[in-house]
């Protein structure tokens, strides 16, 4: 025998191992054995396994459209069985009855429930202002998440750009302005700890957020990775630099002590400046 029951806000299918008429020990699909009330049994069934139970009952309810399901009930209080009996126009199967049971509970937004598998239809008003609360919460999270990507990008949202002061010095943190901003900081602090780059900026520069560090002192390894990423690059946009400083001081350098002055002891010695740039180039390029 198995039975399908309610625990903890959720529904769970299990085999019964013992029935003590107010109770049963019950072992779930996991493994897991717990004690359950008999008043919690919503449905008993055979022939089954969980496992295949389970997953019609999840096909049953998905394709459920609750707001058909809405109208099809009417206003008085109902039970599952007798809603699955006028919807599917039949005594419904024991994963129809659990499929039927788990859309009931997951829309509160159109049915309430009264008891023990039994449910009733929210008021026309009461579910017109929770859908209009839902689809409003769904555009306030599409557009927070455009404003974590362009703050993700190192961008400043248009829509920041009035409220800026606000949000750098009053903030109102029920804003989704100021959630984006909180979640792309605490995004870059992660980083940063994870990689340890930027860590000298976080540390020096307000708002000094070095307390939020695991370890405050690792700020000296950002400036040294930091260093160890942009000595190569300098050094090689100014390689040109060094060897025309060079050149130069090879022809502003004065003879030795005792000796005349020769072209030789400046080689570039009496070219002109383009003719110097050139071969500096010429000596750049071949290195």
């Amino acid at each position: 025998m198995n039975v399908f029951f309610e625990e903890d806000g959720g529904f769970r299918a299990g085999t019964v191992l013992a029935d003590n008429n107010t109770s049963l020990q019950v072992e779930t699909l996991h493994g897991k054995r717990t004690k359950v009330k008999a008043a919690a049994v919503l449905i008993r069934f055979e022939h089954l396994t969980l496992s295949q139970f389970m997953a019609e009952a999840h096909k049953v309810s998905e394709e459920i459209d609750p707001a058909f399901l809405w109208e099809c009930c009417g206003e008085a209080e109902f039970s599952f069985e007798q809603l699955g009996r006028e919807y599917f126009g039949r005594e419904p199967k024991a994963q129809e009855g659990a499929g039927l049971l788990m859309r009931l509970h997951a829309t509160p937004t159109h049915f309430y429930k009264k008891g023990k598998g039994r449910y009733k239809a929210a008021p026309p008003d009461a579910l017109k202002s929770a859908l209009a609360s839902i689809e409003r919460k769904q555009k306030q999270a599409a557009q927070q998440a455009r404003y974590l990507e362009q703050l993700g990008r190192f961008e400043l949202p248009e829509e920041f750009r009035p409220m800026l002061k606000e949000l750098l010095y009053r903030p109102d943190r029920s804003t989704i302005e100021f959630k984006a901003l909180d979640q792309a900081a605490v995004s870059l602090l992660v980083s940063s700890i994870v990689t340890m780059l930027g860590q000298d900026l976080l540390f020096f520069l307000p708002p000094y957020s070095w307390p939020l560090l695991p370890i405050p002192q690792s700020w000296t390894l950002g400036v040294e990775l930091s260093f160890y990423i942009l000595a190569p690059l300098i050094a090689r946009r100014s390689r040109r630099i060094a060897v025309s400083a060079r050149e130069c001081r090879a022809d502003r350098s004065p003879a030795p002590r005792g000796e005349p002055e020769a072209a030789g002891n400046r080689p570039l010695a009496g070219l002109r400046v383009s003719t110097r740039r050139e071969l500096i180039q010429k000596e750049f390029a071949a290195e």
